[in-house]
């Protein structure tokens, strides 16, 4: 058994990071070695049935991709090309805003008709692959929660076979220097000198999904950088923690856990029992999937939930209406409309040709002819401003740090274990220092915490240098990481350290505004509520097998699997909010034990609550110590009017209720800072800042002082220029008085547009796109086609282009359908190498480096593989990082040097990943052919009938 406190040899290395990065990403790109599937559902206008597409993408494999490719060679029958399909619904909106779900119908058809099973609306899964799953999901239950993991897509180069792991307890030790659990509930740790990371780039949290496939061990959650993992040799280790363990063998992994055999006191987490601790050491036939990383400074923006659950006094509206004017200051330094209009540019050819013809047509009119007033630009900038208008109306316009959360109960509550930081010319974070700490979503105030930081480093805290990883600057804390006691991260925030986020910020408004967060109930300030939901241990769900007998799945089963368990969460999050307004805090208090039995109803059967008795006091009974409070005798009369008889609120009995004791107020009329947001945009026009005359709270106040200080810095902003049409824009940069647009169906324009090639290359496109192929085969066609295009062009005249440009735009502009086509059809018609317009207007336009035309780029990379093969570079990765030194001469031919030449070097790395990613995966037909079986047998079946679940149309 390895000792918990040993420090191991110093294993970290040094390592160009820039090189790093870039190896990492190239490696990244050429594992995108599976072809993705994502299933669009539409609605039918003719009959409003739903209906299945497939676009055919290529993307990040998930780890069951990979582990099939292992396993199809020693199982007969898992030779499955599209073992998973994404879903994206896109039926329409009902009156309310809310998509139709993906229904029962949807569920039949793809399992009866498809051979695919749906995973939360969100996944489809091949059925044949059931057998393997329910070796480690044998429950309908847990498969429903942790089968998506399986197929998500992992990071590039995040993928790894037979890695050795440990299992076991993960401790820390206390202030007296006791060994003791460290409250994980989801994480374990790895050597910050561990091969995963020499690939990843440097040591830093990562989220893995670990199976061994056949044994049926399934392993989720964060794995946090430890220098306490070594083995008996002193080498790097992962240790994964008991509690990761789910699926088939999580009560076994459970009982071992050392807080089940009796290796640690329950009530002070003290081990006294060391011989009762459990290890097993794994590895072989486990594979491993890194999901995501947390490796880079990262924000998470305010909303609603933070401003709705602090105090609306003088202080915090002061600090609000700062917040919002700070915002639009950063505007102000990134150029204003114009920052946001140069930003936009960088990456759109087309608003770049808009720039330039603006600054043609200066020249020659001798007036300032602004692009924010084209109005295809300005839906493209408009379209960004209500994004930040949808933030500052409801979050100030602030935005937090992003760290993710790991428990270490060696950190004692109310206090954090977090790196110092440079940011914004100051330290940060420093030893002794308050931060504010938050957590979304956020069910109740106390998840609003202030904590002191702890440097481990200092005296009298150095039994926590076990959170120290050694680097060539010294002893650090893992970066973007913040330890908390889980006192106030489970009890306080609801979290746990399996992948959550928090809010981190050091900003002394944000402080003090946490300090003075509400309080549920008057003289229980610093009461922590407990609102973990009653569950049946042994419910229909949890007997539900996934797979029966003879291979088949049942109806039960596919509904548990396929649709979202969960209650209504969103519904009842605003109508918590509308009590929070309406300063109804006790209803409030019965809305967050009802959000979090609503969000937990999707792996258990809740014992559902009754919002009357949850808001009366009388029902909330304290601990001895009078720290923390609990719901007594809550529970709803099972079948009564609270109970949908699915297992969920009933929300018309429930919104009956909140009609009666608010004495009839309205959700609309009372969160009117919702009104006129959608997909979290607002359009300035449709900005709501009308008064609730039944209750307000902070944000409300934000909503109304974002409205006003954003429209005066619009005015502010606005500059007086002429409105412009976009049609004539480019006849008057020519100086060509008049250009009528030609009747867009005649023969003449009909002829004009088959000589341009336009039409065929719009075809072109849309096949290619619609082809499943890697990115780089597909840029590679699509410039093909765009030399065709070209060719044909440049045998039309300047004022047959010209025609062309007037007549699109003329339809784009009565034709609202058709404007981006349109439009884009407009811009291919002029912009093309060797364009008279182009010549005309005097536009120098930016033309690609030449110097690896021809058989250049064969030849130097037949030089990359060859100083690999001499052992002068790494990999053929890091022979194109350093690709500038086999291009000597690339300055003397370009006048640029090779290290600044992009254009070079994406070629050249286009070209290495294309090569690596081929010597992977031979592409065949089969998962074309198995694409189009879905679509077909699944479309068949939902439009043969027009009865059926939906009733004859």
């Amino acid at each position: 058994m390895s000792n918990d406190t040993q420090q191991p040899k110093t294993l970290v290395v040094p390592r160009d990071k820039k090189t790093v990065r870039s190896v990492t990403r190239m490696r990244g790109r050429a594992n995108y070695l599976t072809r993705v599937a994502t299933a669009l559902v539409t609605t039918l206008q003719t009959s409003g049935l739903p209906r299945f597409s497939i676009v055919r993408r290529v993307g990040p494999p998930g780890l069951i991709k990979h582990m099939l490719s292992k396993l199809k060679t020693e199982y007969v029958g898992l030779d499955i090309p599209v073992p998973v399909v994404h879903v994206v619904n896109e039926q329409e909106r009902d009156d309310r805003g809310f998509r139709k779900p993906i229904g029962k119908e949807i569920l039949l058809a793809a399992y009866q008709q498809a051979g695919m099973v749906i995973f939360g609306g969100k996944h489809m899964y091949d059925a044949r692959l059931f057998p393997l799953l329910s070796r480690t999901f044998p429950d309908a239950v847990s498969a429903a929660a942790y089968v998506r993991g399986l197929g998500s897509p992992t990071i590039g180069n995040g993928i790894y076979e037979n890695v050795p792991m440990v299992l076991k307890d993960i401790t820390s030790l206390n202030s007296k220097g006791e060994v003791i659990h460290a409250g994980t509930d989801g994480s374990g740790r790895i050597h910050p000198a561990h091969p995963i990371f020499e690939r990843i780039g440097f040591p830093c949290v990562v989220q893995p999904r670990i199976n061994h496939p056949t044994k049926g061990v399934f392993v989720k959650g964060t794995l946090v950088p430890d220098e306490r993992c070594v083995d008996e040799n002193g080498q790097p280790t992962i240790w994964v923690d008991w509690l990761q363990v789910k699926g088939k063998w999580k009560s076994l992994a459970m009982k071992r856990c050392g807080m089940r055999t009796g290796a640690f006191d329950p009530k002070s987490g003290i081990l006294t029992n060391p011989e009762l601790l459990s290890e097993k050491t794994v590895g072989e036939g486990f594979y491993m999937g890194i999901l995501q990383v947390w490796d880079r400074k990262g924000y998470i923006r305010w909303c609603f939930e933070i401003l709705e659950r602090v105090a609306d006094n003088d202080a915090n509206r002061k600090a609000v209406v700062e917040f919002i004017k700070e915002h639009l200051e950063k505007l102000d330094e990134s150029g204003g409309l114009g920052g946001i209009f140069d930003k936009l540019s960088e990456d759109n050819y087309q608003l770049q040709l808009v720039g330039k013809f603006c600054e043609k047509l200066t020249e020659k009119a001798s007036v300032d002819i602004d692009p924010l007033k084209v109005p295809f630009v300005e839906d493209f900038v408009n379209d960004d401003l209500m994004r930040q208008n949808h933030h500052l109306r409801q979050g100030a316009g602030k935005k937090s740090l992003r760290f993710v959360t790991i428990i270490d109960n060696g950190v004692p509550p109310g206090h954090a274990v977090i790196g110092r930081l440079y940011d914004n010319g100051e330290w940060r974070f420093n030893h002794g220092d308050e931060i504010a700490v938050a957590r979304f979503p956020m069910i109740l105030s106390q998840a609003l915490k202030v904590l002191k930081v702890i440097d481990p480093r200092k005296r009298n805290w150095r039994h926590l240098e076990h959170l120290l990883i050694k680097t060539e600057k010294g002893e650090v804390v893992t970066p973007w990481v913040v330890f908390l006691n889980e006192k106030d991260l489970v009890k306080g925030m609801q979290g746990d350290d399996d992948g959550d986020t928090a809010l981190v910020d050091y900003d002394p408004r944000v402080i003090n505004m946490y300090k003075s967060r509400i309080s549920m109930v008057p003289g229980w300030d610093d009461v922590i509520f407990l609102i973990e939901p009653g569950k049946v241990a042994q419910s229909w769900k949890s007997k539900l097998k996934l797979v029966n007998p003879d291979g088949t799945i049942d109806l039960k089963v596919l509904e548990l699997l396929g649709q979202d368990g969960r209650g209504p969460v969103g519904q009842l999050t605003f109508y918590c909010s509308m009590f929070l307004a309406l300063g109804m805090r006790m209803h409030a208090l019965a809305c967050a034990v009802l959000i979090q039995e609503a969000i937990d109803a999707g792996k258990h059967v809740i014992l559902g609550s009754d919002p009357e008795k949850l808001s009366d006091i009388r029902n909330w009974k304290r601990n001895a110590a009078g720290d923390e409070a609990s719901p007594v005798n809550c529970q709803a009369k099972i079948g009564g009017r609270w109970d949908d008889g699915n297992g969920h609120l009933n929300m018309k009995s429930f919104m009956f209720w909140v009609h009666r004791i608010t004495s009839g107020a309205k959700l609309n009329e009372v969160l009117t800072w919702r009104e006129g947001s959608e997909g979290k945009k607002c359009h300035e026009k449709n900005w709501c800042i009308d008064r609730s005359e039944s209750g307000e709270n902070l944000v409300h106040f934000c909503n109304v002082a974002s409205f006003h200080l954003m429209d005066k810095w619009k005015k502010d902003n606005a500059q007086e220029s002429p409105r412009v049409d976009l049609a004539d824009l480019l006849p008057q940069a020519l100086g060509i008085s008049s250009m009528k647009a030609a009747h867009p169906k005649s023969r003449r324009y009909s002829d004009l547009l088959k000589k341009s090639g336009l039409p065929q290359f719009g075809s072109a496109l849309w096949t290619i796109r619609r082809q499943c192929i890697d990115p780089d085969d597909r840029n590679t066609k699509i410039e093909a086609e765009q030399e065709i295009l070209a060719q044909k062009l440049r045998q039309l005249s300047l004022e047959e282009l010209v025609l062309i440009w007037v007549t699109e735009l003329f339809v784009a502009k009565h034709n609202p359908e058709e404007r981006k086509s349109k439009v884009n059809r407009a811009f291919r018609a002029i912009t093309f190498t060797g364009s008279p317009v182009l010549e005309s207007l005097g536009i120098e336009m930016e033309l690609p480096c030449q110097y690896l035309d021809g058989d250049k780029l064969e030849s130097l990379f037949e030089q990359l593989q060859q100083s690999v093969k001499a052992g002068e570079e790494q990999s053929l990765f890091h022979a194109t990082v350093h690709w500038g030194r086999f291009a000597e001469d690339h300055e003397e031919q370009t006048g640029t040097p090779a290290e600044e030449c992009n254009h070079c070097r994406k070629l050249l790395e286009s070209k290495v990943v294309s090569f690596v990613r081929n010597l992977k995966e031979n592409l065949n037909e089969e998962f074309t052919k198995r694409v189009g079986g879905i679509c077909h047998d699944m479309n068949s079946e939902l439009q043969k009938n027009s009865d059926g679940f939906y009733g004859r149309k």
